[in-house]
């Protein structure tokens, strides 16, 4: 079959009643695409085409424990074409927003404390699960007990599964030094050993801890850019929104899809922690009102989100975060780091060194210099973060 006839171009958005003109087949991947494996190159194909409409050019927005895997798995079931958006695509500018009018994205959203604590709970999962009998041949099938594929053959390999990241095994002792995600929203707000790890944590760009809904939103500038163009599921009422997103689709209902019912699955399976107390919710709302609240009011402007889906008031205090430690603790100015906390992070460049993290911080630069001049692919991996990755930090810090 040959590739389909263009046809003139013009906005719409995923509810426009002319998005069925063309039936389903624009949501759809062609006869003739379905045999090409490059992912990438297959959807540059169905999107160079200037079809009305055309949905196929769809991007998922995927946030981190906000029911993204089902939605993806769901749609990819369904043989929807679609780019995914998540955290280790970052850098990636094939990935980044389009202006083009013909372009829809679908984002899930969640309670950012809920979020937050589903987080921890992963990822703490992830870096616990247990790898005996295991090795490099043998795979394992996501769900309770593999939590991370991929994650869990590095920690076959190398014993810590997120080896491979910058300070990853740094990143797991931070994870393994708090009890549960409650003890570390309260350490948050503390000035001891277990405050400066909670914050350093919030900080690390590992995972989803720090890459909440307003680090893919960009604190709601995505939203007041693509309003018309977006749309808006929330975990907490998933079914029906699966349903909508269905409907606008034009597919079915996915009752019998492995993905509709992979969370409630995986999460009765897991053993669940205490609730959070007051004094951690408190907490997580402040750490994440610039970002994550910030993002969900703005889609509550743009008439996305009602307004009594979450509590969204700022913090009662006023403060952020940050402003609330100065407040409410005392830190000597000339105090000594804690002696478990290594100042290593991949941002901690932009946060307040103390002389000693300085004087390594020298000498490792010294290293890295000589390195880099050796090494050309090292380089343009370096101008790459540089031009994508350090862009997106700046303007999403959690402080």
């Amino acid at each position: 079959m040959g590739e389909p006839a263009p046809a003139e171009s013009r906005p719409c958005t995923l509810f426009d009643d002319s998005a069925t003109t063309h039936g389903r087949r624009l949501f759809v991947l062609p006869d003739w695409a379905k045999s090409l494996n490059n992912t990438r190159y297959r959807q540059q194909i169905w999107c160079s085409g200037s079809q009305a409409c055309a949905m196929s050019c769809l991007t998922f927005v995927h946030v981190g424990k906000s029911g993204g895997t089902t939605v993806a798995t769901w749609l990819q079931r369904s043989d929807v074409s679609f780019s995914q958006y998540h955290s280790y695509h970052s850098s990636d500018v094939s990935f980044s927003p389009r202006e083009d009018a013909s372009y829809q994205y679908i984002v899930w959203v969640r309670d950012p404390v809920e979020r937050f604590r589903s987080a921890y709970e992963w990822q703490r999962g992830v870096i616990e699960t247990n790898v005996t009998g295991l090795s490099n041949e043998t795979f394992c099938e996501l769900g309770p007990a593999c939590l991370e594929p991929f994650k869990v053959r590095v920690k076959v390999r190398t014993g810590h599964a997120y080896s491979r990241f910058p300070n990853g095994t740094t990143w797991e002792a931070w994870m393994l030094h708090f009890d549960d995600a409650n003890h570390l929203a309260e350490s948050l707000s503390k000035a001891d050993e277990d405050g400066e790890i909670a914050r350093r944590l919030l900080r690390s760009p590992i995972e989803h801890l720090h890459k909440g809904l307003g680090w893919y939103l960009d604190n709601g500038i995505f939203v007041e850019r693509h309003r018309a163009r977006l749309f808006v599921g929330r975990v907490e009422t998933f079914e029906h929104d699966v349903a909508r997103l269905a409907h606008a689709l034009r597919l079915p209902w996915p009752s019998s899809v492995y993905a509709s019912v992979s969370l409630a699955e995986r999460r009765s399976s897991a053993a669940r922690p205490a609730l959070m107390s007051a004094q951690a919710v408190a907490n997580v709302r402040r750490a994440y009102d610039r970002t994550d609240f910030e993002a969900l009011r703005t889609l509550v402007r743009a008439g996305l989100l009602a307004a009594d889906a979450y509590d969204l008031s700022p913090p009662a205090d006023g403060l952020d975060l940050e402003a609330f430690v100065r407040a409410t603790v005392r830190v000597a100015p000339d105090a000594a780091p804690p002696s478990s906390v290594r100042l290593e992070t991949a941002d901690a460049a932009r946060d307040e060194r103390w002389p000693s993290a300085a004087a390594g911080a020298v000498a490792v630069g010294a290293v890295a210099v000589v390195v880099l001049a050796l090494s050309a692919s090292a380089a343009a991996v370096t101008r790459s973060w540089r031009r994508h990755g350090r862009a997106r930090f700046a303007h999403t810090s959690l402080w």
